[in-house]
């Protein structure tokens, strides 16, 4: 069951690296290295934790373990996705990628 909802998750993420991935510059090897430890702004991971606070703790450590999964790019894009969106409707819609409400 975990399954289906680590890909109903990866799913909606899809659209948006490949978004990401064709807009973004091509960078040598030093530079990649540098970009993959980009830190989040304070403002984005307060809002990041306070939507997991929100969620029951299954479906927050879900969350957590598909964030793990995420290379930096995609991790950066659902961060972002999530951040556009007030607390109430990020956690609506995660759960619905979840398939719970």
């Amino acid at each position: 069951m975990h399954v289906d909802m680590m890909q109903r998750l990866l799913v909606e993420l899809v659209p948006l690296v490949t978004a990401r991935v064709a807009a973004a510059p091509i960078v040598r090897p030093a530079a990649i290295a540098a970009a993959d430890v980009t830190p989040f702004d304070p403002d984005t991971l307060a809002h990041f934790v306070a939507i997991q606070s929100e969620l029951k703790s299954d479906q927050a450590a879900l969350v957590r373990a598909v964030a793990a999964d995420l290379g930096p790019s995609a991790l950066h894009a659902w961060f972002d996705d999530l951040a556009k969106l007030p607390v109430p409707e990020a956690v609506a819609k995660i759960r619905a990628l979840l398939g719970v409400a």
